[in-house]
């Protein structure tokens, strides 16, 4: 019966995954034949398959022997065979290639998902668990062991994807930070996992001997999920298209840990914030709000993926991180996880603007910022980390600001969110000696960044190009270059983040690049 079952999840793989399958998929979606990106369903169609595999990973784990579970592998290289090898297509053309196209890459990601998924769940049914005391650390390797030893790699990865299935803490968003195969793929199909198992009410999986009698009892039929009154009434209050909800609305809502779920859904989904959708767009930050009301650390995992990869300018940002601080100290913890892990700095420096809002008085708090400050520069997140150190009010930040006015980088912007942090800091700080130290930091930075002739005139140090000084107070090559230096020819190709090729060592946004310059 097992087997049978094995065998017909494999069918349902070949037969979905299966270039017509897709197509069938496309139409029944009524895909936009105009739409910018061919094969955008790509990924939703992935995520079925995904479920799917899973699901039956997962029931094939708590039914067979442990010793047979490594004949599963051989079982479904049979199916990246038929689905990804043999996959003939050479009759098609146009978009119905390029579709598949899009599905091709997808169901190869979804074949190193599926060698992750049977490696933990191996090590589950083995009882082959990474100690659950920081599985951070344990990942953290496994990114590095991918680039010398897989084999490593994978064990390291199966044994903290147990832990975590059995509960242990991890950082939820690990995912986002492995960029290259397959890892990525290993910590999707992680995260996918512990979903599917929260979604089945299985999450956290008992050892392996107990939750097969509980599985076995239950006849694995997990009930279909029901949807409180409270959570409608939830539901219906995001979406409810107002500007501000109102106090009598926010009196009757109840969080219980199902309606902080689907305020969680309803703030990562990307469909609601739309202004076509459902409440007019606002229902994430309406989302967002009420899970900062919520007085609950169950509302902080939401919040902070939402964070991850939006601007500072994006409408949701704000209410986020609104939220989070509202949270309090309850944000805390995850927030200085994430700040550890992430090696994002844009997501960083969202990261630092929560810490500077719910950090204060704790010492966690004031060194992740005082890292954050030292591992970045005042052409990208410095200034967001001085903000942050303000916000927080640990008066040992001024030793350190008062000590960045002497950097050799330091601009006159970066000079003026110093003074603005110190008065902060330090209100009673004289505002003479203040004024005195800017004033010597103004000097150093003008002495760093141009010499002057017997005329007055301004000459880089670095090119020797003519320099004016922007309102800003920074100093900006102004002249035309010669013609081997012109746009058209030096400076074709530069991305704004390479380093200028005049050889200043600043990035060529903040150099040549500036816009500042006028090229004749």
């Amino acid at each position: 019966m097992t087997r049978h079952f094995w065998k017909a999840t494999l069918d349902y793989l070949i037969e979905q995954a299966g270039p017509q399958s897709y197509q069938l998929y496309l139409r029944a979606a009524d895909a936009d034949a105009d739409a910018d990106e061919a094969g955008s369903l790509a990924p939703a169609y992935h995520d079925l398959l995904l479920i799917a595999l899973g699901a039956a990973l997962l029931r094939q784990t708590f039914a067979l022997p442990t010793g047979q579970l490594p004949l599963l592998a051989t079982d479904l290289e049979r199916v990246w065979q038929i689905i990804i090898t043999d996959r003939d297509t050479t009759s098609w053309q146009g978009r119905d290639l390029e579709e598949d196209d899009h599905l091709l890459s997808e169901l190869e990601n979804l074949r190193d998902e599926a060698d992750g998924l049977l490696a933990l769940l191996q090590a589950y049914a083995a009882g082959h668990l990474a100690p659950a005391k920081d599985l951070n650390d344990t990942l953290r390797r496994v990114l590095t062991l991918a680039d010398y030893d897989l084999d490593e790699a994978r064990a390291a990865f199966a044994g903290a994807g147990a832990a975590a299935l059995q509960g242990a803490h991890y950082w939820p968003l690990w995912h986002t930070e492995a960029s290259h195969p397959p890892v990525n793929g290993w910590l999707i199909g992680l995260a996918s996992l512990v979903h599917l198992t929260r979604r089945l009410g299985l999450y956290p999986l008992a050892p392996i001997a107990e939750q097969r009698r509980i599985v076995k009892s239950a006849h694995f039929e997990p009930a279909e999920p029901t949807i409180s009154p409270h959570q409608i009434a939830a539901i219906d209050l995001v979406l409810s298209g107002r500007a501000r909800l109102e106090p009598e609305q926010l009196a009757a809502l109840h969080y219980t840990p199902e309606v902080i779920d689907s305020l969680a859904d309803v703030l990562n989904n990307l469909a609601y914030e739309d202004e076509a959708a459902e409440g007019g767009g606002l229902g994430p930050r309406h989302a967002a709000y009420l899970l900062g009301q919520s007085a609950s650390a169950q509302a902080v995992p939401p919040l902070l993926t939402a964070l991850y990869g939006r601007p500072a300018d994006d409408p949701l940002y704000s209410s986020v991180v609104s939220a989070l601080t509202q949270l309090g100290p309850l944000a805390l913890p995850a927030t200085l996880e994430a700040m550890r892990c992430s090696t994002d700095y844009d997501y960083k420096s969202a990261l630092a603007d929560v810490l500077g809002g719910v950090g204060r008085g704790d010492d966690r708090a004031f060194r992740a910022l005082e890292t954050y400050f030292v591992n970045t520069s005042w052409e990208d997140d410095r200034p967001r980390a001085v903000e942050a150190l303000a916000a927080l009010g640990d008066h040992r930040a001024l030793a350190l600001l008062r000590k960045s006015l002497t950097d050799r980088d330091t601009t006159p912007t970066a000079i003026r969110h110093i003074s603005s942090a110190l008065r902060k800091l330090d209100p009673a700080h004289l505002p003479a000696e203040l004024e005195a130290l800017e004033t010597a930091a103004i000097r150093r930075y003008d002495l760093n960044t141009v010499r002057f002739d017997k005329l007055g005139r301004a000459f880089c140090r670095d090119c020797g190009g003519p320099m004016r000084r922007a309102a800003t107070g920074e100093w900006m090559h102004v002249e035309p270059e010669p013609a081997s230096f012109r746009a058209g020819s030096k400076y074709a190709g530069v991305g704004r983040n390479d380093l200028c090729p005049c050889g200043s060592g600043k990035k060529f946004k903040h150099c040549h690049g500036s816009g500042q310059m006028s090229i004749n």
